[in-house]
């Protein structure tokens, strides 16, 4: 950013004005010129040694020597520009490919470690993180963990890593705790939207629909059997509609924790499955016929349990191939 003069009026505006930064050199005897931008325009050079990269990653083994417009060129400045990648976690990862140890951050930030990690991801190079992966991963559990935060970059970071534990821990709480936005898509707890921000693993929004889908499909068919079971009534001597009774304060019960009827169908539920399971379980409790024969607050209780039973048995969206694929990035990343 520049302060450049106004003809107009004499004094020094703020104006957005792309810059070069002064070249970097990673390595003094280096061969190559990589050539990013961060997200105002402003140039950063890094003097790299090409061998280094190709010994790193396959991906930049094919740029840079499989006969793409990347390769050598001849009689001039060997200049490789990557226009998606941002200067800071590049510089990490290149200080790391280069053996600037020193230069490496013991200790990330969340959005640090998230940036190194779409690097590491994109150029299939996760491996030599292996030294500070641990680390750094303890690091980000102390600091989020203990808050129950369930950010979408704690989910890539704990997927790119292999921490299938906490990958699995993560979507499940995701799962059952992100609500339907004023446009359709999932929000998360921060309000973002999750089909812009979960990008790793490929699918994983989709599962995530599918199972908060079923969840909920399966706690309102208990409440639905429920109504219809009271409906059709129990067998019972005393002149009391003690049915209508019950089905009444569990609609009422139903209706006080929510300002309306539960939608019949799950796709008009904007509600998270735990708030869903909250006020089904509230509606169950509060079920009573005021009955002396049969007590349907008996009921109600077991259709808590059935209610619990679902939220218990949530099964997360780790299948067999994330299994798989994670167990891969754990050999890579040595966590």
């Amino acid at each position: 950013m520049f302060a450049v003069p106004n003809d107009s009026d004499g004094e020094l505006h703020v104006k957005s004005v792309a810059e070069t930064r002064p070249t970097v050199y990673i390595d003094m005897d280096g061969d190559l010129r990589l050539r990013v931008a961060d997200a105002d325009g402003d140039v950063q050079d890094y003097i790299v040694c090409s061998a280094a990269m190709r010994r790193a990653s396959k991906v930049w083994k094919t740029m840079l020597f499989g006969g793409y417009e990347e390769s050598r060129p001849v009689g001039r400045e060997w200049l490789v520009s990557l226009p998606e990648d941002k200067p800071e976690p590049i510089l990490v990862i290149l200080n790391i490919i280069h053996g600037n140890f020193s230069l490496v951050p013991a200790k990330p930030s969340l959005a640090e470690m998230y940036e190194i990690l779409e690097v590491t991801n994109k150029y299939d190079m996760s491996g030599v993180i292996r030294p500070w992966a641990a680390n750094w991963m303890e690091s980000i559990k102390e600091t989020y963990m203990q808050v129950g935060a369930c950010l979408p970059e704690l989910i890539f970071i704990a997927w790119e890593l292999g921490d299938d534990e906490l990958f699995d821990a993560l979507t499940r709480r995701l799962v059952a705790a992100c609500r339907r936005g004023e446009e359709g898509n999932l929000v998360g707890e921060d309000g973002r939207n999750l089909a812009e921000v979960l990008i790793h693993p490929p699918h994983l929004y989709e599962n995530i629909v599918a199972q908060r889908t079923q969840l909920i499909d399966s706690m309102l068919n208990i409440y639905e059997a429920r109504i219809t079971s009271l409906l059709e009534g129990y067998p019972c001597s005393t002149p009391l509609d003690c049915d209508g009774m019950a089905l009444g304060t569990l609609i009422k019960s139903v209706f006080n924790a929510t300002g309306r009827l539960p939608p019949p169908r799950t796709e008009e539920v904007n509600e998270s499955v735990k708030e869903v399971s909250d006020f089904l379980i509230q509606g169950f409790n509060g079920m009573n016929g005021g009955c002396t024969q049969f007590d349907h607050r008996q009921l109600g209780l077991q259709d808590v349990a059935k209610i619990l039973e679902i939220i218990e048995k949530n099964e997360g969206v780790v299948g067999p191939e994330s299994v798989e694929a994670m167990a891969i990035q754990r050999r890579k990343t040595g966590i």
